[in-house]
């Protein structure tokens, strides 16, 4: 299994990729993807990904993200300094506030009968 995955999808060196966002994690309105670099590979061939908001906390394998063919992020701007969730960086680029929707619970519908 593991050796048909390496054949379709080869290492890669240091670079620009995308790393799709759980549905759970997103809103209607937000991005599918996050833009990160590949800050460092270990021997088992897995990956440490790198944001402008932070280091990504878990390691990912080659299957998890895809190649970014443009360039909108350098290694430089990457905070190493900081570990954060994958979770915690789709809300920083979500439009409102992360997972899940925010409804009104006024009471003025029910007074109008609408």
């Amino acid at each position: 299994m593991k050796a048909s995955s390496d054949k379709s999808l080869p290492p890669t060196s240091i670079a620009e990729y995308i790393i799709p966002i759980p549905d759970v994690d997103k809103r209607r309105g937000d991005l599918r993807n996050i833009i990160g670099v590949i800050l460092q590979r270990n021997n088992e061939g897995i990956y440490k990904v790198g944001t402008k908001h932070g280091v990504l906390q878990n390691l990912y394998c080659r299957t998890e993200f895809d190649i970014c063919i443009q360039k909108f992020l350098k290694v430089g701007w990457v905070k190493q300094d900081m570990e954060i969730s994958l979770r915690t960086i789709a809300a920083k680029y979500s439009v409102g506030s992360g997972q899940g929707f925010v409804r009104c619970s006024c009471v003025m519908n029910f007074l109008r009968n609408r």
